[in-house]
């Protein structure tokens, strides 16, 4: 099997995942995004590149342009794609995701959108803090907890993308639920290091594991109904609970989810559980994600 990963940044989890399809025999090629210019999207180069490899597994480095154009262009070869939704324009949008959660009867925090939201109206509706984050972000970045005017001039500045708000939801950590196929792959909890607000590991939180049933049926639910809805096949779905009543919220999906965490935490080998998955792509013609 010829795969090909697409990434600017070759992250330890892309690592393992090579190392581990090499392993097994396949060939892998991390394909280099810095010689891809707009004409080879038309003059049939980049299409017929591409068409040597039996999967491609785009993980970032393109705009949103780039991405879906790239999208259109492999619909055209009989090169498998994964991960199609990462190619449509507002799949990675969080406003766009809520709303996706919405239609689901799947609950988000209360949320206001656009950037013409006084902060008036704001604390009046959810009080403070709240929350103020950038609609396109990874890894916590562009999310801030807004506790006066002031603040929330600054940060409002500071974002140069949509908007959206939210009431700040007290809780113990948040939850990642990783899917694959469609299917729950595992899940555990985040928890914030101390004096941060960000339950996001690339920012210092510990995971812990989730052993309880019920919880784990009710986040399951929530992560495999948001994964077809939005025709994810990775994903890592976001879910947190309010300290005070047990509800539980969606937040977001991140599309091209890292697995560090959840392996560190769970003592998994999640590269292998992709690579099953890869293979198991070929074997199949029944699927309805390719």
């Amino acid at each position: 099997m010829k795969i090909a990963i697409m990434t600017s940044r070759v992250i330890e989890e892309i690592k393992g995942l090579t190392e581990e399809l090499r392993t097994r025999g396949h060939e892998v090629t991390l394909w280099p995004l810095d010689q891809i210019k707009p004409e080879m999207f038309v003059d049939g180069s980049l299409a017929t590149e591409l068409s040597r490899f039996d999967l491609v597994y785009y993980r970032s480095g393109f705009s949103d342009a780039g991405a879906f154009e790239l999208g259109r262009l492999l619909e055209k070869t009989p090169g498998r794609l994964i991960n199609r939704a990462v190619f449509r324009p507002l799949t990675s949008n969080k406003i766009h995701q809520a709303i996706a959660s919405i239609k689901c009867g799947i609950a988000i925090p209360p949320t206001f959108i656009g950037r013409n939201v006084s902060f008036d109206t704001l604390n009046k509706e959810f009080g403070l803090p709240f929350i103020l984050k950038a609609a396109h972000g990874i890894q916590g970045d562009k999310v801030f907890l807004i506790h006066d005017k002031d603040t929330y001039n600054k940060r409002l500045d500071e974002v140069s993308s949509e908007v959206m708000f939210q009431k700040f939801i007290p809780n113990g950590g948040d939850y990642r639920v990783f899917v694959l196929g469609g299917e729950v792959h595992d899940i555990f909890k985040r928890v914030a290091a101390e004096g941060n607000f960000k339950n996001n590991m690339a920012l210092g939180a510990r995971g812990v594991r989730v052993t309880d049933v019920t919880m784990r049926k009710r986040l399951a639910a929530i992560g495999t109904t948001i994964a077809k809805s939005m025709e994810i096949e990775i994903g890592g779905i976001d879910v947190i609970e309010s300290s005070e009543d047990g509800q539980l919220y969606f937040l977001e999906v991140n599309v091209n989810p890292g697995w560090r965490g959840l392996d560190s935490t769970l003592g998994g080998n999640t590269a292998a559980t992709v690579a099953d998955y890869f293979e198991r792509l070929l074997k199949s013609s029944s699927t309805t994600l390719l």
